[in-house]
């Protein structure tokens, strides 16, 4: 069976080109170690981090979601079997960014196959809507998902919102937005849908789910469309 604990949620205001958690980050032996980012920059688009610390050797990226100014991204580690505490720095590659969030939380039970995990990971969808909305579900349409997976989410929503998770989800983590930082939470579901939403003026969202495959499930290979993006086995992209 496959679980997560959230361990932070925070977010910097501050006009930076590198962010640094305020504190150390201890994550458990032998867990995948889960991270969601927003970035958000003046013009252009902001850049996808490059993310060290924690204790993780090695943090991958597994999806990345642009949307305007924003950027949301999922990366994911393996924390080996005695990690240090440290703390997590996120370095966006000299270019400054109006706001930063991120969410961490790790996982256990999930198969610790592939290169640095990636067999966990089953497949993903993502998408983002209009203006004027203030709910936002994705769900896995034809997921393997055996009896010991499980759903994840990541939403990023524009400034000076608070956000939830909502049923059938359950929260991990949230930051609220103020100025010009997202707000971003993350959340996870024993179902296909995961879901949140947020208090304050309507806004736009973006949105990362990805299904965790536990390590007594055997998932055929996926590869499919829909209206978001495509799926695929292993966070393979096309």
């Amino acid at each position: 069976m496959v679980t997560i604990t959230h361990l932070v949620s925070s977010r910097s205001g501050n006009d930076q080109n590198l962010y640094v958690t305020p504190s150390a980050v201890t994550f458990s032996a032998n867990r995948h170690a889960l991270l969601a980012i927003t970035g958000w920059v003046a013009s252009g688009t902001s850049n996808e981090p490059i993310v060290t610390g924690g204790g993780v050797s090695t943090w991958t990226p597994y999806r990345t979601y642009v949307r305007g100014l924003s950027r949301l991204t999922i990366f994911y580690g393996l924390t080996g079997s005695s990690p240090t505490p440290s703390q997590l720095t996120f370095d966006f590659s000299g270019q400054t960014q109006d706001s930063c969030s991120w969410s961490v939380s790790e996982v256990d039970g999930a198969v610790m196959t592939g290169v640095n995990g990636v067999d966990a990971f089953v497949q993903y969808i993502d998408g983002q809507t209009g203006a004027n909305i203030n709910a936002f579900s994705l769900t896995l349409t034809n997921p393997f998902f055996g009896d010991n997976s499980l759903t994840v989410g990541a939403f990023s929503v524009g400034a000076s919102r608070t956000t939830v998770a909502t049923s059938p989800s359950v929260l991990l983590g949230s930051t609220n937005g103020a100025g010009n930082s997202t707000a971003l939470a993350t959340c996870y579901s024993a179902t296909t849908t995961v879901a949140a939403e947020f208090t304050g003026t309507n806004s736009s969202w973006s949105a990362i789910a990805f299904e965790l495959r536990g390590s007594g499930d055997t998932p055929e290979p996926i590869v499919q469309q829909s209206a978001f993006a495509t799926r695929n086995f292993n966070g393979r992209l096309q």
